[in-house]
């Protein structure tokens, strides 16, 4: 058994137009969300926000159980939100737990929700693992951008030079699988997540 947990991460770019309006297409909605959901997005008083966190805290629940089991699909309505908490809420911004449901695994996220953006990480099996997880603006380059942040990151958690520090991401049946990171030649020290949208960036590491 791993002695770190298994961690996901999303982030949603709320300055993009393409984000823009979507909590008034109900067909969107009961596409994506469950009843209760709706509710609660069409209830608020930043309905994009939270629809955007709900869809990141979904979409990062996806990214821990395809580690997990390989052959899980992602169905939003199908990754229902439980036990939502709002920390802090002032004018929009807030930090947020929460845990996701999915064919009788739970599992528990942070996230944070600013008028530019909402970031969700989730980690099984519970949230008292250590976790560092960094936001950042990217250029069209995010891909390269995040994994040498990431790995400067893990190389100061490790007192190792970034170079011993690989991402890596093999090819399987449904295309790139998840990232992975070797440490100084070995596999399993960490667990990472990489996420971008539009102008944002971010990682996640469980350690």
């Amino acid at each position: 058994m791993s002695i770190f947990g298994t961690i996901g991460n999303d982030i949603v770019d709320l300055t993009e137009v393409a984000n823009f309006g979507k909590s008034r297409s109900k067909r969107f909605l009961e596409r994506v969300f469950t009843k209760e959901e709706q509710r609660l997005i069409e209830g608020s008083e930043w309905p994009d926000r939270i629809l955007w966190l709900l869809w990141a805290a979904k979409e990062a629940t996806y990214k821990v159980l395809v580690k997990m089991v390989p052959e899980v699909t992602f169905v939003p309505r199908n990754y229902p939100i439980e036990r939502l908490q709002f920390e802090g809420y002032d004018a929009g911004y807030s930090d947020v737990l929460g845990s996701v449901h999915h064919n009788g695994i739970r599992v528990p996220f942070l996230g944070e929700m600013s008028e530019s953006f909402v970031h969700v990480c989730a980690i099984y099996p519970h949230l008292s693992f250590p976790v560092y997880r960094e936001i950042f603006p990217c250029s069209e380059r995010h891909s390269e951008e995040i994994r040498k942040r990431l790995a400067r990151r893990i190389g100061e958690l490790f007192s190792i030079g970034e170079e011993e520090v690989h991402v890596i991401r093999d090819k399987t049946t449904r295309g790139l699988g998840h990232p992975y990171v070797v440490v100084a030649g070995h596999v399993g020290k960490v667990d990472v997540s990489l996420s971008h949208d539009y102008t944002f960036a971010a990682y996640a590491i469980c350690y």
